[in-house]
């Protein structure tokens, strides 16, 4: 039943046709002497909406809906012109597929052509990706930049940056993908702007020969109604149609658009220089060049997020990698750089606006400026020497006669056998010319002073004072710490005894072997107040140290008052003082202990004495004979220099008890205890009478 109303039905639209036919041309013209062939497709133009046929001498075209024809319900309309007819077709909806039927009126076979109007791309996501615009001349597509996500297109064609269009802002045209460069997103990052993007329609036309030197590739795939606008060219009426006619199903309508927003390049992370460490706090996601001179590096990316300033030793050497120029020793200074600042480009981001900082050349010290001493008396402050001095081995003297605060200069001092770390160290202002003291706590022995003048920090001008320019630290100059030698004195302890003592002698030793003395000459040497007289002679040998003997005179240590291990006063011209290293002790003599002797007659003549006092060890006994009474022995005494004392042969008592000493009535027999020095211990004098002598 079904078949045989389809049947019907064809049978009743070719009746229709028929009729049709016969009522609209009037039989007095001569059709049937004209071929009528089934209509072409000649082009399916997503760009322009339309369907573009051959007529093939039909004078009017019919062309419905798949389901429409399927009823019969056609709708007809004349040819535009004897060759060719336009169709319209953008009453359709684009969001679905649409199949369209298309036949000649009056073709007799009734053959009918099927387009297929494809529905348009739903998907289209598109994305820029910055990273590597800088890398791009001016005049490049930004095709290489662009991220595309669509359903459209297929492994072996897949959409490319070719096949969208672009337009900028709401109100633009739509312009071809080769027109956006990277010259012009550059100009978009200034201000920022939107852009939108779509897949570009493509027609689907026939294969067609005809100029070589036209592009029908381009003519075929760009549409803007160009195959009938072409083949109506007199120019090119010798055009051939091929015979491989399309169906719509090789071209594609606009996708939707999508917008993609260019932002505004952001102001670059702020940064500075620390012309101290020689720094620059460029970090993580930023991006720096150099120039210098006639040399610029290219941009170089901070990856490593631990990274938070960089060296600008290392920024110079990426402008100029010859450059020794680093301005970490005193040999070596920066040179004049630029430094431009940005945050880099991502995936997401534009590189952000540049900042730029323009350093002068390094300062640099001679290291002629270096002296050793003192500075001289009315020194000016244009005098740009440094002098380098010591106060003995307690502190260091640093003395920079043009140092201000308007020019500050700084030092800071290493341990023995320790590197100067910049990125480290500490480093103290020296803003006057005057004389700067150094601890020797601090500037140890064999370690190293640095001198450099120090950064300055730029400064607007004001109504009061002229603009700063910012000045990196100079280069710097060092000195090795090496503290002259003082005086040295082996510590000692004398005693002076009043009127028997001579001078006491001791030496001072200016300097060790390769050291400099600090103090050439004593000036005074005082116990407690009182001055004491003194004698010095310098001596040097040959290994070039020096020695003062010294030898204080005992008339003047006769005149002073008794004392017990006291330290004496030691001043010398460059002001070291000794307080410590000599002691005395003086004092008056002492008296001798008195013995314990008996004295009786002589058994044979003469007298005789005995010696009751026991001896001490090492001691032995002397006696002597003298006219006058022994007294007021002292310790410090010997028999020998004891004044008044005339030694006889038998002095040498060789037991306690001593008979047959010849002797007159009214002598004096002195008997003495003395030790192994000779020295006098004790003693007993006693006058001679008649009754001791036999």
């Amino acid at each position: 039943m079904k078949k045989t109303w389809m049947w019907i039905s064809k049978l009743l639209v070719a009746i229709a046709i028929i009729v049709t036919i016969g009522i609209i041309l009037p039989k007095s013209e001569a059709y049937a002497a004209t071929t009528i062939d089934p209509i072409e497709i000649v082009s399916v133009e997503y760009y322009e909406e339309q369907i573009i046929v051959q007529n093939n001498n039909n004078t009017k075209i019919c062309f419905a809906t798949e389901s429409d024809a399927a009823r019969g319900n056609w709708e007809v309309i004349d040819t535009d012109t004897a060759d060719y007819t336009t169709i319209d077709m953008s009453w359709l909806s684009s969001t679905t597929e649409n199949i369209i039927m298309v036949k000649g009126y009056e073709d007799a076979t009734a053959t009918t052509s099927r387009v297929v109007l494809k529905r348009k791309p739903t998907k289209l996501e598109i994305s820029i990706n910055y990273e590597k615009l800088d890398s791009l001349d001016s005049d490049t597509s930004i095709g290489s930049l662009v991220n595309i996500m669509t359903t459209e297109g297929t492994g072996d064609d897949p959409i490319d940056f070719t096949d969208l269009e672009w337009r900028k802002g709401e109100t633009g045209q739509w312009k071809n993908t080769d027109s956006l460069t990277a010259g012009l997103i550059d100009k978009f990052l200034v201000k920022g702007t939107t852009l939108y993007f779509r897949i570009r329609a493509k027609d689907d036309v026939v294969n067609i020969s005809t100029d070589p030197s036209v592009d029908f590739e381009k003519l075929r795939t760009q549409g803007n109604g160009g195959l009938l606008s072409y083949l109506s060219l007199p120019a090119n009426s010798t055009a051939t149609l091929g015979s491989d006619f399309p169906d719509g199903t090789e071209g594609r309508r606009f996708s939707n658009e999508v917008k993609v927003k260019v932002a505004k390049k952001s102001v670059a992370s702020g940064y500075g220089i620390d012309g101290s460490r020689f720094t620059a706090n460029i970090k993580y996601g930023n991006e720096y060049r150099v120039t210098v001179g006639s040399d610029t590096s290219e941009w170089v990316k901070i990856i490593d997020r631990t990274v938070k300033s960089t060296q600008l030793s290392t920024m110079v050497k990426s402008a100029v990698s010859s450059s020794d120029d680093d301005g970490t020793t005193e040999a070596k200074a920066f040179p004049a750089m630029k430094i431009e600042v940005r945050d880099y480009a991502t995936s997401k981001s534009a590189s952000s606006k540049i900042t730029e900082t323009s350093i002068n050349k390094q300062r640099t010290i001679d290291e002629d400026a270096l002296f050793n001493g003192e500075a001289p008396a009315s020194v000016p402050s244009t005098n740009t020497n440094i002098y380098i001095s010591y106060n003995g081995n307690k502190n260091m003297i640093l003395e920079i006669p043009s140092a201000s605060s308007a020019q500050p200069y700084e030092y800071t001092v290493t341990k023995p056998n320790e590197t100067l770390n910049l990125a480290k160290a500490t480093w103290t202002s020296v803003t006057k010319g005057t004389e700067v003291k150094i601890l020797a706590t601090k500037a140890v022995e064999g370690g190293t002073l640095f001198i450099r003048m120090k950064e300055i920090k730029a400064k607007n001008a004001t109504s009061t004072s002229n603009a700063v320019n910012f000045e990196l630290a100079s280069t710097y100059v060092s000195a090795n710490i090496s503290y002259p030698s003082v005086p040295e004195i082996v510590d000692a302890t004398y005693t002076f005894t009043k009127g028997y003592s001579d001078d006491i002698s001791f030496a001072v030793t200016l300097n060790a072997k390769n050291k400099t003395p600090f103090e050439e000459k004593i000036k005074t040497i005082k116990l407690g107040t009182k001055e004491i007289e003194f004698e010095q002679n310098t001596s040097t040998d040959s290994d070039g140290v020096k020695t003062i003997a010294v030898k204080l005179k005992s008339e003047s240590l006769e005149t002073l008052a008794n004392c017990y291990v006291k330290a004496i006063t030691i001043t010398y011209e460059n002001g070291t003082i000794d307080k410590t290293s000599i002691k005395l002790t003086i004092q008056s003599p002492a008296a001798a202990s008195v013995l314990t002797v008996t004295h009786t007659k002589a058994s044979t003549g003469g007298t005789a004495f005995s010696i009751i006092t026991n001896k001490g060890v090492g001691n032995s006994w002397v006696y002597v004979k003298t006219t006058t009474a022994v007294t007021d022995v002292s310790i410090q005494d010997t028999v020998k220099t004891k004044t008044g004392i005339d030694l006889l042969p038998e002095n040498n008592i060789p037991t306690a008890t001593m008979d047959n000493v010849p002797i007159t009535t009214g002598q004096y027999l002195t008997i003495f205890e003395v030790n192994s020095s000779g020295y006098i211990v004790k003693y007993k004098s006693i006058q001679i009478t008649a009754d001791y002598i036999r």
